[in-house]
Order: structure tokens, then sequence, then C-alpha cells
């Protein structure tokens, strides 16, 4: 009986549950809660001062639809950094409506995400991530090139520094109106700049100027500055091979009564020739003036590296010849006078010097002295003409003849010291057996070929450079090398074909020429030279891209789109001229669109409506 009446009260319990009231309950759908949207309008948002349609704030009802409103509705705004991003507190969508539009506003200068949200009394609310960062394309800032950054340590050597306006990624951006920027050196001793104040004129990217070196060696900074960019600098370095020594060169012996010369050098570590900045004083001193005579100074000139002293022998004996300069090693030699009425039986042919630098300068830079049968010094009876021959003229090149006169046993050669290499020099007449030498002329090989480039924007050209190194120091070549150039892809960048590194110089200069975005390889390749390549970029100065966003459109509405120029990057670009953009809608029986929109200059967006 008990289980009897628990099957009758769950059929009766099932009975009720069947009734039409009570499977309407059943199924009824749960009604959801209408809710505020917030999208973003733009990719990013320019962070420019300016205030922009960043966000779109719709109503939709429980199933997600645009709903327009039946009384005016107010919307809260909040946003997790208001340093980074100035929204306003409060918006009201009106009643008929089913949108709004806000605006925002940042000074920030680098990119930053910030957490925004939008919520109503009675409705779900919304929040996003937003990213604000700086536009492309506004001047922001300069930027300092050295073509090359690096200076021979001669007096007024030059090397050319190009100033480019670029934007806060550094890409070049066009002048808005003439503009003065102001050049500086610091350190005027080592480098100057000429002239100190350029001009970058309106729609321009840059202006140059030349640094000029004083001699010495050292580093300075050129800096550049002008009104409301950020200032830039670069270093120049002044390298070369360093003074450190003072040598010195004469016969080791002369007969009583002959007047020759003595070398004075200056040289580095490794005694390699070392032009002056400014004349080097050099005293010098004899310990026995008794046996022969030097003058008391002599000096090197701006610009070289020898001079050359009177010494006359008055006596025999022995003497020592001390030269001594100011921060330079000191150095000495000793020197025998003799007697000597023997007949000459050969000349003998001396260099002055270890090195000679091969700057094609002529000089006195061989020495002739007869000698006896011993090897001793003499003189001839008469006056009697050498002969003088280099094995390489295109190397060092000499007098064909020199005369050596009864009253010396020595007589001095001019010679040019013309490209880098060993040579033998040989002396001698018909009657008296000559004599070689070999003859080392120096110059830095280069190791390395550097390409220097300034900023290179898509539609301008800029001048380049390439650069001759050795371990960092400039390699001038000793003749004019043809050095072929290429880009690896002249639709985003063209080349000259070739430029010249003429003879003596360690860098040259050639255009390169934008065409479109992107990155390409160039290559150098010169005969006697390492080949050479680099990765340059090619900016993007104009926007290529347009972002569109808008709501959901409802029939018989008007509702908002925004156009955002963007880079390849993703980043706001601005143009410094308006942008028109077309504006077409692929059906405009559903959406009708304006023909067009104008992107203002300086702005990266532009909000337009459309009708569905």
């Amino acid at each position: 009986m008990k289980s009897g009446r628990g099957v009758a009260l769950l059929v009766m319990l099932l009975a009720a549950a069947l009734t039409p009231t009570g499977l309407a309950a059943t199924l009824q759908p749960t009604k959801l809660q209408p809710a505020i949207v917030l999208t973003a309008a733009l990719q990013s948002i320019p962070s420019d001062g300016v205030s922009h349609p960043a966000f779109f704030i719709t109503v939709e009802d429980g199933s997600g639809k645009p709903s327009p409103l039946g009384s005016a509705l107010n919307v809260t705004i909040a946003c997790s950094d208001t340093r980074a991003l100035t929204l306003p507190e409060k918006v009201v969508i009106p009643a008929g409506a089913y949108y709004v539009v806000v605006n925002a506003t940042s000074t920030i200068q680098e990119k930053r995400t910030v957490e925004v949200s939008a919520s109503a009394s009675g409705y779900s609310s919304s929040k996003l991530n937003a990213v604000v960062e700086p536009p492309a394309g506004s001047p922001k800032a300069l930027e300092v090139t050295l073509l090359p950054d690096i200076i021979m340590p001669e007096n007024g050597a030059k090397t050319i520094v190009t100033v480019t306006i670029v934007d806060s990624y550094g890409k070049p951006a066009k002048a808005r109106s003439d503009l003065t920027v102001t050049l500086s050196s610091s350190n005027l001793q080592l480098v100057d700049i000429t002239p100190r104040t350029i001009q970058i004129l309106q729609g321009g990217y840059s202006g140059s100027a030349s640094v000029v070196s004083k001699g010495a060696i050292g580093s300075a900074i050129v800096t550049a500055s002008a009104s409301n960019l950020k200032t830039d600098s670069a270093t120049v370095k002044v390298s070369g091979a360093r003074a450190e020594k003072l040598t010195l060169w004469t016969q080791s012996s002369f007969v009583k009564d002959d007047t020759g010369l003595a070398f004075i050098g200056i040289t580095d570590g490794g005694s390699k020739p070392t032009k002056t900045n400014g004349d080097v004083l050099i005293r010098l001193v004899s310990s026995n003036t008794t046996v022969l005579t030097v003058p008391q100074w002599v000096s090197v000139d701006d610009d070289d590296w020898m001079a050359s002293a009177l010494i006359t022998c008055v006596n025999t004996g022995t003497a020592k010849i001390y030269a001594m300069a100011d921060n330079l090693i000191s150095t000495s030699l000793t020197v025998t006078v003799i007697t000597n009425t023997n007949p000459p039986a050969s000349v003998k042919v001396s260099t002055v010097a270890s090195y000679y630098p091969a700057d094609e300068v002529e000089a006195t830079y061989i020495a002739l002295q007869t000698l006896d049968a011993a090897g001793k010094p003499t003189r001839v009876a008469a006056s009697t003409a050498v002969s003088v021959f280099s094995s390489d003229s295109s190397i060092f090149d000499t007098e064909p003849t020199v005369t050596i006169d009864p009253t010396s046993s020595v007589e001095y050669v001019l010679a040019k010291p013309r490209s880098a290499g060993t040579v033998k020099v040989t002396a001698g007449t018909a009657n008296l057996p000559g004599s070689d030498i070999a003859v080392n002329v120096y110059a830095p090989v280069a190791t390395a070929v550097t390409i220097i480039t300034p900023p290179l924007p898509a539609d301008g050209e800029v001048e380049a450079c390439l650069v001759a190194l050795s371990t960092g120091v400039p390699a001038p070549v000793s003749q004019s090398t043809l050095i072929q150039l290429s880009s690896s892809d002249t639709q985003m960048a063209d080349v000259d074909s070739s430029t010249v590194l003429a003879a003596k110089s360690y860098y040259t200069t050639f255009t390169l020429s934008g065409r479109s975005p992107g990155q390409i390889s160039l290559t150098a390749i010169g005969s006697g030279l390492p080949s050479s390549s680099a990765t340059l970029q090619v900016h993007e100065v104009r926007p290529s891209i347009f972002k569109l966003a808008n709501v959901k459109p409802l029939a018989q509405i008007v509702f908002p789109i925004v156009t955002q120029a963007v880079s390849i990057q993703g980043v706001p670009i601005v143009s410094a001229t308006p942008i028109r953009v077309n504006i077409a809608s692929s059906n405009t029986t559903v959406i009708e669109t304006p023909a067009e929109a104008t992107i203002a200059a300086e702005n990266s967006d532009v909000l337009t409506y459309c009708s569905a």
C-alpha cells in the first residue's frame, strides 16, 4: 500500500509538470541584459596633443543588435593611466541614437598600453586595452651623420656632417618651414665646423657642413641643435700615425772640411713618418764643436715630417749629435771626421730614413758618398756625374743624375715617393763601381671598407660615404680606384653605378636614391680593396596603409567610420600636407559612403559618416 501511494504521487507531480502552464514556464528563454559595448576606432592613438576619435560606444540589446535609446543615457568612462591618455569622464548617448564617438588626447612621448572601460546603469559594462604612441612623420629630433666619422691628422683635412630631421622613430621628416640648425664642436683645437649654422629649407630633409681638422690627433663631439627639436651629436675621430719620437740620420764619417746634412724625422713607434700639426722646433747639440758644428735649432714645418741641418766638419775627431723636441723621444748618433787623400774607389748610396710616406712630395731622401778602397770617405779630384736609378719609378722616383764636387765627399739626391712598395735604388759612375740600397715607401693598406649613410627617405636622395680603413685608421689608396656599387633592389633604392676613390684619398661619396620603403643590401667592390656590403633601410615617409573602423550599421540611421593612416609597422603616420582618401562601398544600395575624405595635415585620421 505504501508503495502504491508513492507511485500515484509521482504520477500526479508529472502530470502537473506537463500542464500547458508548467510547460511554458520551463521553455521560456532567459532575458539577457542590454550592453554598453566599447570598441577601438583607431589602431593606436597618436600622442600628439590633438583630440582624436579614439573609441565608439554602442548600445546593444540582449541579442547583440544595435538598439536605439528611448531616452538619453549617461555613460561613465575610466582609464587606467590618465597621464598617458585623457578621456571625458562621462558621455551622453542621446535619445534615438545607439552610439557615441569618444575623443581622446595624449602627449606621452613613448608607447604605452592602457585599459579603458565604459559603464552605464542597467547595462553590462565593457573594457578594452588601447595603445597610445607618438605618430610617425612628425619632426621631433635631429640626427647627425659624419661622412666619414674619421679624419686624417692633417691641417685642413675635411669630413662632411649631415643633419637630418627625423620623427620619433628615426625616420626622415620634412621641414615644415625653413629651419636654422646650429652646429658646434666640443674641441675647437681639434676640429672646427664651417659654416656653424645651416638652413634646412621647407620641404627638405637635411643640410650639410664641413668638419675641418686642425691636425692634432684625438676626438671631438659634433652637436646639432634647432628650436623645438631634440638635439643630436656624433663623435669625430682625428686618427692616424701618432708622433712619438725623433729619428736622426747622417753619414757615419766625413772628410775634414766636408759640409754635409743631418736629417731629423718625426715618426711613430714603428718609425713610420708622422706629419706635424704646426711647426715643431727641434734642438740640435754637437758634443764636440771643435770637430763638427750643427745649427742650434731646426724646424720641421707644418704638415711635414722631416727637416735637414747643415753639418760643418772643422777638424778630425769624433762628436755626438743630439736631437731633442718637446713631447718626443730624443735621439743621437756619433760621427767621425778623418783626413783622407786616397783616390775614390766606389760610390755608396744610402737612404736617409727607414720609411717614406707615399705623399708624392719631392725632397732630399737619398745620400751619396765617395769611398776609397778601404771603405773610408774620400773626395773626387774633379766634379763627377753620378747616375741614379730606381727599380720602379711608380713607387719611388729619383733624379737621374747628380754631380759630386771635389770640395766634399757627399752629395744628395732629390726623390719623390709615389706609392706603397719597396724599390732598389742604384748609383754609380762609369769609372767608380756603384752600390744599391732598398727603399721602403709606406702607405696604410686597407683591411676594411665601411659604408656610411644618413637616414634614406623613400622619396629623396642622400649623399653616402665609403671609407677605406686599416685597423681603424684611414688607409689612403696609392692610385685612383674604381669602385662598383650595386643595390639588391633598385625598386626600393638606386645607387650610382660606380664611384672613384681618388689616389691618396681614403674616402669617397656617392648618391643613394630612395624609391619605396623596405630593406636593401648595398655592395661595393673595388680592385685591391676588401669588398663591402651594408644593409640599409629605406624609410617610409608617406602613408601607404589605411585602416577603417565603424560601428554596426542600423538601417535608416547614419553611422560613423574612422579612417586612419598607419605606417608599415602599424604606427599612426602624419604628413606635412593633407591626404585625400577615396572611400567606396561595395554595395551602394545597402551602404552609401562619401566619395572621399581628407586627412588634415599633421593628422593621421578622419571621421566621416555613412548611411545605411
